[in-house]
């Protein structure tokens, strides 16, 4: 019987915390509202002000960006053209060569020809 007693004191000890702050109830009052609601707007003032710092930094890194495509498609059309120019001129030069070659080359079999 003692045993149980102890036991029954000790969950109600135990317990006891639960049961009283379920009694008490806190109302808010319309400053604590009020208070509420000025955090959230500054909240969300603060947040809009982030959200427009971070549009403006993603606009100059896509427009950095951009700018640093545009200057290297500029380097590679420009160096496409110097080599186009470069090839143009090594082909004629290499048509004036063959054109030689075939001249000699007729001279050459015109002399073996005629000492034969």
């Amino acid at each position: 019987m003692g045993r149980l007693v102890g036991i029954i004191l000790f969950l109600s000890f135990l317990f006891l915390p639960f049961s009283a702050g379920s009694q008490q109830r806190d109302y808010a009052t319309k400053e604590d509202i009020q208070m509420v609601i000025k955090l959230l707007e500054e909240t969300k003032d603060s947040l809009n002000n982030r959200i427009d710092d971070l549009r403006e930094t993603m606009f100059w890194l896509f427009g950095t960006f951009i700018g640093i495509a545009l200057i290297l498609i500029g380097f590679v059309i420009r160096n496409l053209w110097f080599l186009g120019h470069e090839v143009k001129v090594v082909k004629q030069s290499l048509e004036t060569q063959r054109d030689e070659l075939n001249f000699l080359k007729g001279l050459i079999e015109k002399l073996v020809v005629g000492r034969q």
